[in-house]
């Protein structure tokens, strides 16, 4: 787990300075995305079809989602993670990265 919590620290550092993370909608969304995605990958299903499969899905997010926060969260979150740390919660970690973490520079503004 304190891998996974690392790659979150280092892919975010040059955007996440602020303490102050999103909201409690936009961050159990955004888990929820995790969590479909990492279903997704133990699946055997490539990122790219799996962002597919999800914008449907998360369409009535917004454009924010469906044009950089789905494909981000998916590609450099999901899918950047090591084999061995798939039988993690990752969404958690997400979701407690997202409430505690400015993340609007990678995610755009919610």
């Amino acid at each position: 787990m304190r891998f996974t919590t690392c790659l979150v620290a280092c892919l975010f550092a040059a955007g996440a300075v602020s303490a102050q993370g999103m909201g409690e909608e936009a961050c159990a969304a955004q888990a929820s995305i995790v969590i479909d995605a990492h279903e997704l990958r133990k699946e055997g299903v490539a990122a790219d079809k799996a962002v597919a499969e999800l914008l449907p899905k998360y369409e009535e997010l917004g454009a924010a989602y469906t044009d950089q926060i789905i494909p981000a969260l998916v590609t450099q979150y999901v899918y950047a993670q090591p084999e061995a740390v798939l039988d993690q919660d990752l969404a958690g970690v997400w979701k407690q990265t997202c409430l505690t973490t400015d993340l609007s520079s990678v995610l755009g503004a919610d």
